[in-house]
């Protein structure tokens, strides 16, 4: 799942895993509720959060790639 706009070739997308526990997320005007499994990525710019519904501490996997294709 892809939300935001591309900036174009200079764009770093951020994904987001939640390995063990569900998540709110909120980004834009966006919003999902995630459960274990789930990936999201969030295109760089985008101002978003993660609230976990559990009361025990959230798990993620971060992983910051540059674009895969070409300028122009």
């Amino acid at each position: 799942m892809v939300w935001g706009k591309s900036r174009g070739a200079r764009d770093q997308r951020s994904g987001f895993v939640n390995f063990e526990r569900g998540a709110d997320w909120r980004g834009g005007d966006e919003r999902l509720s995630l459960k274990r499994g789930d990936v999201i990525m969030i295109p760089s710019g985008v101002k978003h959060r993660f609230t976990t519904r559990a009361q025990k501490l959230a798990v993620t996997f971060n992983v910051y790639l540059p674009p895969a294709y070409p300028a122009g």
